[in-house]
């Protein structure tokens, strides 16, 4: 995808200031993933398209202080929706980082659980991703 449409896609989500309380959608939709999925004490997690924590923040919780939470966004709006909900619970476990998933990187087998609750759409290249995301998983 051209940088103008990344652009736009951080500019849209940087404007939403009340994204958690747009609807019930969002939490909705983040409740029923991680119901979904069996996190443990100790694990080590990536939320993609993090946005305001809705994934990241029970998570971090439920690795607790012996896990750890990566959560990339390329929304700087979204993140510091995130980081002050963070700081105000003070959970020290969640790591935020400010990029488009499409060109992070991170270690072979570094994460247990990889979570992505909505935002696959607006990734230009779902196969490569998930290509990423396999060699990122431990077996």
């Amino acid at each position: 995808m051209s940088p103008t449409y990344k652009q736009k896609i951080t500019n849209f989500f940087n404007s939403r200031t009340t994204y958690d309380s747009e609807g019930r959608g969002h939490p909705e939709n983040a409740a029923r993933l991680l119901d979904s999925v069996t996190v443990k004490s100790g694990q080590t997690i990536l939320d993609i398209c993090t946005g305001t924590g809705l994934i990241a923040i029970p998570v971090a919780k439920a690795v607790g202080d012996q896990g750890t939470v990566i959560g990339v966004d390329m929304s700087p709006g979204m993140l510091a929706q995130a980081q002050a909900k963070i700081e105000a619970e003070a959970m020290g476990n969640i790591e935020l980082i400010e990029a488009d998933i499409e060109s992070t990187d991170f270690n072979q087998k570094q994460f247990d659980v990889i979570f992505c609750c909505s935002a696959l759409v607006y990734i230009s290249n779902i196969s490569a991703l998930l290509d990423k995301c396999y060699r990122w998983l431990k077996p």
